[in-house]
């Protein structure tokens, strides 16, 4: 007993210094600015305002644009920034809410990493090194600091339960659905391109594997088609759980076309030279990864698990090979390939294969305690000097704007969710409507998405269709109330360079409401959510606790 308390505890002091290591960078005054850190701080942001003003879910980032609002809630999955963008509404300033999610997210990825690892190992120590080699891993920090990329930082928490499925499918006959549930059901609500990424590997080691995973044969009569079956609940599942996300944005997709639709990135150019894998700038994969995988297949016994690990160590160092220009990747120009944008982007997938892999080898190599002691010191010492490295690459921190939702790159680098063919630069009247002969009028009120303005018997205007200062997405409606009292429903449609024209046919007199109320899917989406949740949640606490 007093054994396991006392494992307990180093546990617990490890991880709070390994992870202390990795905040470091957050305790300074300022903001470290990476890569994208206008656009997911806008993010945060918006949600906050949103939140402030009643409007929930956060669809369309009404501050964005200068209040022409930004439709990233309907592209973006949102879930894991209401977290920081709550702290906002309570008080705390934009910069130290990111800071105070970020070290959520340092310690979910290292939990994460333990546990899928030691599932798989039945290893403590296998999982402690998994984790270490993980959290320190360049890919994670370029992601965190130098990227600052929200949605892949994030996607590294689920990434590890995706491996961890996959043992518990190939190894342990789908014992445990929840783990691929957990896994993908993370992944969809962290980073869609990195859910894309780990969805191939995913199903192509299924397929490698398929003769032990759908024709086992013994004891287990129609093992495949059980498995078959749990695969298809579980996708079911997982897409029932996410309704409210992935239905509105392919409603919008149908609807108008956007930036990110005709982006097609040349993959070819975009990928590295194989020498970049030695890099310690970004991007790369680090030097104590490839080291520690090529030492660790020396260790490889005659192990089941053993050979396991080496086989995670291979699977990492193809991903790592294929985010090169070895691999032909001119030959997947054009393809649905090119949204990925940057083949680098498998350096995480390849990074969580590698650590699981050479914790494995590890753990089966070393038997003696001072041994296994003597080693995590090395791995500690050595993905930590490597990890202060990067982080003393990084920029100064700096001291955010006021108004982060305005700056040049607030809405993304390629402003992949604007429609097409819009000109941000004519936003230039967000409190202006201008009527069907060209005349304006001012808004009296702008709460969020939502403007008024009236339109009365005094004008002199002609007031067939009025042009208002919000960027056109479907699921905006407006209302007319005239002086009787009487509401009625007026048709908003696209007007030019994409903002929202609202039609008024009958050229009524009243003030007029114009918001994002939201489209009828989107509200069956969000019932059809709801009650999926409740469902899966009455089935686990009633019935599979059961069994």
């Amino acid at each position: 007993m007093k054994k396991i308390k006392k494992s307990r505890v180093f546990l617990i002091c490890y991880f709070v210094v390994l992870a202390f290591i990795m905040v470091v960078p957050l305790l300074q005054k300022g903001f470290i600015c990476g890569d994208d850190w206008e656009y997911h701080l806008s993010r945060i942001q918006n949600i906050s305002d949103c939140l402030s003003y009643g409007i929930f879910p956060a669809k369309i980032h009404a501050t964005s644009l200068w209040g022409y609002g930004y439709g990233s809630g309907l592209f973006y999955p949102n879930l894991f920034l209401y977290f920081p963008a709550i702290l906002c509404c309570l008080g705390l300033s934009l910069s130290v809410s990111y800071k105070v999610f970020l070290i959520v997210v340092i310690f979910a990825i290292i939990v994460s990493s333990y546990f899928s690892t030691k599932y798989i190992f039945k290893s403590r120590y296998a999982a402690i090194i998994a984790s270490t080699l993980f959290i320190t891993s360049q890919a994670t920090i370029h992601n965190m600091y130098l990227r600052c990329a929200v949605g892949e930082t994030i996607a590294s928490v689920f990434c590890p339960i995706i491996v961890a499925a996959l043992y518990n499918i190939i190894y342990d006959r789908f014992s445990k659905p929840w783990i691929l549930i957990l896994g993908f059901l993370g992944l969809l609500y962290s980073h869609t391109i990195s859910l894309f990424l780990m969805g191939l590997i995913f199903v192509f080691i299924l397929v490698i594997k398929f003769k032990t995973v759908f024709l086992l044969k013994g004891e287990l009569k129609y093992h495949g088609l059980r498995v078959a079956i749990k695969l298809l609940i579980s996708a079911i599942v997982v897409l029932l759980l996410s309704i409210s996300y992935w239905l509105p944005m392919l409603e919008q997709f149908s609807s108008e076309k956007f930036n990110v639709s005709d982006a097609m990135a040349n993959l070819q150019e975009n990928a590295l030279k194989a020498q970049d894998l030695f890099c310690l700038g970004r991007p790369g994969l680090g030097l104590p990864l490839l080291l520690l995988s090529i030492c660790s297949i020396c260790f490889v016994n005659k192990n089941l698990k053993s050979k396991l690990s080496c086989k995670f160590i291979f699977i990492g160092l193809i991903l790592s090979l294929l985010s090169t220009n070895l691999f032909p990747w001119e030959l997947l120009n054009y393809t649905i390939m090119t949204k990925i944008q940057f083949p680098w982007r498998l350096y995480t997938m390849a990074s969580v294969f590698l650590s699981i892999g050479i914790a494995g080898c590890i753990h089966f190599a070393l038997k003696k305690t001072k041994q296994r002691q003597t080693f995590l010191i090395f791995v500690f010492v050595l993905t930590n000097i490597f990890a202060v490295n990067v982080l003393t690459t990084m920029a100064q921190p700096i001291g955010l704007p006021e108004n982060v939702c305005n700056q040049a790159n607030s809405i993304g680098g390629g402003s992949e969710w604007l429609p097409i063919n819009t000109d941000r630069s004519k936003f230039n009247n967000p409190n202006q409507v201008y009527t069907s002969d060209g005349k304006s009028i001012d808004l009296i009120k702008r709460t969020g998405n939502t403007i008024y303005f009236k339109y009365d018997d005094n004008s002199e205007s002609e007031g067939n269709y009025f042009d208002v200062p919000l960027l056109f997405y479907k699921g905006y409606s407006a209302t007319i109330s005239t002086s009787d009292g009487t509401v009625k429903n007026l048709d908003v449609v696209k007007s030019t360079n994409n903002i929202c024209k609202v039609i008024n046919k009958e050229n009524d007199k009243g003030e007029i409401c114009v918001k994002y109320s939201g489209t009828k899917l989107q509200h069956i989406s969000y019932v059809v959510n709801l009650i999926s949740i409740i469902f899966i949640f009455i089935l686990f606490k009633f019935v599979i606790k059961k069994i």
